[in-house]
């Protein structure tokens, strides 16, 4: 049943793929304990150059690690780093278990610490509970529905921001939102979605996004608390203050669709930090405010930000305003922080864009500041456009900056060009009198794939040619970069000639079932052949290349070990398809789908196929060797098993799971209830064709002995 697309949930569009299955029920069972070993290395060779030393310089390795036990996640990790003088040295550490219909994390360790407001990031060894909407991915918690949209068939969907492409993804039909973006809290941001359909049409929908809002829901609660020792890294290693034990806490609420409330804390042993916020959705747009209090050994001061955000609802204009403004004390201290969460006493920006057609939109931003330590104001404007030809869109920028009493005109101009996974840019911009041209291709998820990008970039003290080459293989991922320079003034180019060397693969374990892969980036699964099915090889989540001339796999069996799927992301459900390229027609395994619904960092053991790997094809005739049309039954196999079978017109039939070498007995239904026996061939795998018509039987004592003696007949044969 296909439901209509306003009923569906929205679903949540990061950078890192995540895709709803259509059907998310039989869900795959996590395994009940799962390790996870990731390892990454590189290396710098340097071949020239007239500024430092050559040979093999700046190596480094991570082996990042985390272990899964009834949903209780343990996170560590030990670094490398030739060049520093502690070169090992442990990662972040933490417990970390999720109560996933309260929507509640819990962590011990290194904490991450979620933030409101205007609070600071502080580190901090400790405990910590907060709200986390990610666990349930699928449900809508907040009230903004600017970001969000709806694809009525299946897509590709490229995404860019403020004209800088950042990834393209394939989408089913649904409901979508856009979250996890790189988007810039205190700038204008021109969030772009070009949805290229399968029928070759093109739509561009526009985002404006200068501020998160966060709106909740009327009566959906936001919180985090977190305690415990501060702490804090130098010379590459995190070093704890247990005299110093600091708080960070922050509650939030829905008081309605259009209203959300919150008030924030931090604290240590020198700072108190308090304030609160408000944000409210008018008829005539989006108005917040954020206030903090802090007050230490030194002073007291105070912090301030106000936002305001329009956005027509003119789906061809898309026209949008939007405008922020805040005050900082010099003394005002957030926890984490120094010297404040700015340099600035007060910084006010605004940004301006619409479409002026389909394929022309304009956008104008400017801003207005000072420095606590500087006795002149900077200002700054810039008037951006960019206009679609064809397949590739032209990008020009003007801006102006004045501070200290100097000014400066600069411009940018760019074109770029997409052919699918592969894009082109020619840029070049004023400023720092810079030139670039690159091309790239990208490639798909699959296993053993490469992309190439090579890039020339001409500036007034620098020149620099770089060329890589990436690949993604079934059990590492790797990337070789070459670059040439010229850094002295008359210099040649590769003056300062270097190659890097990147390297990245895992170990994975998942009750008892073990594997190498590529990297994992959160969960993972492994898929292993059963018992009677260990000589045919699997290959997981089947794609096509850009030309569709060859099926590729994100992950294939081996003789290194089962497949594993690398890519799984914790609580959004993924269905994928299990295939046997290289096997014979009617085995137990192909075309078989498993869905997942995973939890954080966790691994699931999959058992494909059985020793059932025969499907036999015969003919049913009567005693009189007249075929038997339109007959429909069962075989019923030698361990009890039923399996639907029927004829056609012309009384062939077929069964499949069968065993090789076993005896079945044929039991025909309608239109008359008849019986027969056969023998699967000994070494038949895959489809196999019975030589001798199966002549049925009208059911009675009689047929039964004959029936019973014509199988031990063919068991003598």
């Amino acid at each position: 049943m296909d439901v209509p697309v306003e009923f569906r949930s929205i679903v949540p569009i990061p950078l890192q793929q995540r895709r709803r299955p259509v059907h998310v029920s039989n869900i795959a069972t996590q395994a009940e304990t799962s390790l996870i070993a990731n390892v990454f290395a590189g290396t710098t060779y340097v071949h020239d150059s007239t500024l430092g030393p050559r040979g093999l310089t700046a190596t480094q390795a991570n082996i990042d690690l985390a272990g899964n036990h009834r949903g209780l996640v343990l996170e560590t990790g030990l670094r490398y780093i030739e060049t520093s003088e502690d070169p090992f040295t442990l990662a972040d550490t933490r417990l970390t278990y999720d109560l996933v219909e309260s929507l509640i994390r819990l962590e011990a360790g290194d904490l991450t610490v979620p933030t409101s407001g205007l609070q600071g990031n502080p580190s901090i060894f400790g405990i910590s509970n907060y709200r986390n909407f990610n666990l349930r991915p699928d449900e809508d918690f907040r009230a903004n529905p600017s970001q969000a949209f709806e694809l009525q068939r299946p897509a590709r969907v490229s995404i860019s921001i403020n004209g800088q492409f950042i990834r393209e993804l394939r989408l089913p039909s649904g409901r979508y939102s856009l979250t996890d973006l790189p988007l810039r809290a205190s700038s204008g941001n021109d969030v772009v979605l070009e949805i290229l359909y399968d029928t070759g049409e093109i739509e561009r929908i526009v985002f404006a996004a200068f501020y998160d809002f966060n709106l909740l829901r009327n009566g959906i609660s936001e919180f985090a608390f977190s305690a415990g020792p501060a702490s804090e890294i130098r010379n590459g290693r995190r070093r704890y203050d247990a005299n110093n034990i600091a708080f960070s806490g922050f509650y939030r609420l829905g008081v309605s669709d259009r209203l959300t409330m919150g008030v924030n804390a931090q604290l240590d042993e020198d700072l108190v930090n308090f304030g609160s916020e408000a944000l409210i959705a008018t008829g005539i747009g989006s108005i917040g405010l954020l206030a903090n209090y802090s007050e230490h050994t030194d002073a007291s001061g105070v912090a301030v930000t106000g936002f305001y955000r329009w956005a027509d609802k003119d789906p061809k204009r898309q026209m949008s305003f939007e405008a922020q403004t805040s005050y900082q004390d010099r003394s005002f201290r957030s926890l984490g922080s120094t010297s404040g969460s700015t340099g600035f006493k007060y910084d006010t920006a605004f940004r301006v864009a619409g479409n002026v057609s389909d394929k022309l939109r304009l956008q104008m931003s400017g801003g207005h500041r000072r420095r606590h330590d500087s006795n002149f104001d900077e200002l700054s404007m810039t008037f951006s456009g960019t206009r679609r030809l064809g397949r590739g869109a032209l990008g020009a920028t003007v801006r102006y900056d004045e501070m200290g009493g100097r000014s400066e005109w600069s411009a940018g101009i760019s074109y770029t060009v997409r052919f699918g996974p592969a894009s082109t840019q020619l840029a070049h911009e004023t400023r720092r009198n810079t030139t670039r041209a690159s091309f790239g291709y990208q490639p798909n998820t699959g296993a053993n794939s490469f992309g190439y990008d090579i890039a020339y970039t001409a500036q007034s003290f620098r020149d620099e040619l770089r060329a890589g080459v990436g690949y993604i293989g079934n059990r590492f991922d790797a990337r070789f970069e070459q670059t040439f320079a010229q850094v002295q003034p008359g210099g040649r180019l590769g003056e300062e000639s270097f190659t890097n060397l990147f390297l990245g693969s895992a170990f994975v374990y998942a009750d008892g079932a073990t594997s190498l892969s590529r990297p994992v980036v959160d969960s993972f699964a492994i898929f292993k052949t059963a018992t009677g099915a260990e000589m045919f090889d699997i290959a997981v989540d089947p794609g096509s290349t850009i030309f569709g001339t060859r099926r590729s796999y994100a992950a294939r069996s081996t003789v290194l070990g089962p497949a594993v799927l690398p890519d799984l992301q914790s609580y959004y459900p993924r269905t994928v398809q299990v295939e046997a390229p290289d096997a014979p027609g009617g085995i137990s395994i192909g075309n078989e789908t498993y869905s997942f619904r995973p939890g954080l960092r966790s691994g699931h053991i999959i058992n494909v196929g059985t020793d059932r790997n025969v499907s036999v094809v015969g003919m049913l005739v009567d005693i009189d060797g007249n075929p038997v049309p339109f007959a429909s039954g069962y075989a019923l196999t030698g361990d009890g098993e039923r399996r639907a079978t029927f004829s056609n017109a012309g009384g062939r039939f077929f069964v499949d799971g069968l065993k090789a070498g076993e005896d079945v007995r044929i039991e025909i239904e309608a239109p008359n209830k008849m019986v027969a026996a056969i023998k699967v061939p000994e070494g038949a795998l895959g489809l196999s064709r019975l030589e001798q018509h199966v002549v049925l039987e009208t059911v009675s004592p009689d047929a039964e002995l004959r029936i019973a003696e014509n199988a031990a007949a063919i068991r003598k044969e």
